[in-house]
């Protein structure tokens, strides 16, 4: 839901204790491949800027952005707060849905597949 992100952004963003991390496919083992320098919530929702660091990695990552072989993002949360209920499904039926009310924002990363 709009506004899911705003307290982990002003709190653990780039402009807080900079603690969201911009890995490599989600991989928390290895070194960041950047950093955030713009974190927020826009209309169409979470929007990011990242510096590339340039190291053999990062170089990487960026000419397989370039390339556009890499054009897909993905994000790493735990959910603080949410609301189960239903929605239609354009037919006679319901379908279950979970609103996303806050969430707890880790890291962000460059992906082969996102979810």
């Amino acid at each position: 839901m709009r506004g899911a992100f705003k307290k982990t952004i002003k709190e653990r963003g780039p402009k807080g204790s900079n603690q969201i991390k911009f890995l490599w496919n989600h991989d928390p083992f290895q070194i960041p491949v950047g950093v955030l320098t713009e974190l927020k919530e826009d209309d169409i929702g979470l929007y990011y800027e990242a510096r590339i660091l340039r190291t053999p990695k990062g170089d990487e990552l960026l000419e397989a952005v370039r390339e556009g072989a890499i054009n897909r993002n993905s994000f790493g949360y735990t959910v603080i707060r949410s609301k189960a209920g239903k929605t239609p499904s354009g037919g006679d039926e319901e379908l279950d849905v979970i609103d996303l009310q806050e969430l707890k924002l880790f890291e962000i990363s460059p992906v082969n597949w996102p979810a």
